[in-house]
């Protein structure tokens, strides 16, 4: 969770000082004291407020299938072309 820049900067010139992170307990402190206050610059504030986008959950599906694929694929070739080296038939070095 963040707050837009935007917003950020526009609540600081009218209070005059700096805001505290949204993931803060003092941030929600002053989102009360100004409801009482100032409702608007309140309203403005918590407008500001973004929260981060959730993946839905074929995507994250989708990203934990292409991931195993992947390490299957690579554990075949490492440890299956392994087997086939050591029971090759032909040996140059011996």
């Amino acid at each position: 969770m963040r707050l837009n820049p935007e917003v950020r900067k526009q609540v600081e010139e009218k209070l005059g000082r700096k805001l505290p992170g949204p993931d803060e307990p003092s941030f929600y402190a002053l989102l009360e004291e100004l409801r009482e206050k100032d409702p608007e610059l309140a309203a403005l504030l918590e407008g500001g407020i973004e929260f981060e986008q959730v993946r839905p959950p074929e995507e994250e599906v989708r990203q934990e299938v292409k991931k195993r694929a992947f390490l299957r694929d690579l554990y075949n070739r490492l440890f299956n072309r392994y087997d086939e080296l050591k029971t090759c038939t032909y040996a140059p070095w011996g």
